[in-house]
């Protein structure tokens, strides 16, 4: 995976001013998307849920698979981190802050990485999050999009590996 130029900076950011960060998972983050009124899309029975009628379904939810999924996952997830005042910056669409705050949010389909200057401000974020979806704490940021993460917060350094 390429990282954004901006996730580096955010790295260097944490190392620098000491910054927690968590990382969390969305579950099912495609089922909170819905399908566009405007758009008609079928689909045969699952295979295990077939009836034997030879019906099909009408899609009301985005599915993986969907060429479109991502686009209406992140049409749903925007306003609610507008919400809580959190904006796209310009270079990365995927990555977000609360400028009041000072709490980053990255953001990588179902991948949260949320970096605040206290536990306690990604506690919060946290929970105003799981109001809306369902989220599964992964860990401290040790891994996050594939690569390891060390932090060395004696000597404010970060490794990416």
């Amino acid at each position: 995976m390429v990282y954004s130029s901006i996730l580096r900076v955010i790295y260097i950011i944490i190392a620098i001013y000491d910054l927690k960060a968590e990382v969390f998972d969305i579950v099912a983050v495609y089922l909170n998307a819905n399908v566009l009124e405007s758009i008609t899309i079928f689909m045969r029975q699952p295979h295990r849920l077939d009836n034997g009628t030879g019906r099909t379904c009408r899609l009301k939810k985005a599915l993986y698979g969907l060429h479109s999924s991502p686009k209406w996952w992140y049409d749903t997830i925007v306003p609610v981190l507008r919400k809580y005042n959190f904006e796209a910056f310009i270079s990365d669409i995927c990555c977000f802050i609360d400028k009041d705050k000072g709490i980053f949010l990255c953001l990588y389909v179902d991948d949260i990485m949320i970096t605040a200057p206290t536990k306690t401000l990604i506690v919060q974020t946290k929970k105003e999050l799981t109001g809306i979806f369902e989220m599964k704490e992964l860990d401290k940021l040790r891994r996050y999009l594939g690569c390891r993460i060390d932090c060395n917060r004696e000597e404010r350094l970060i490794y990416i590996s």
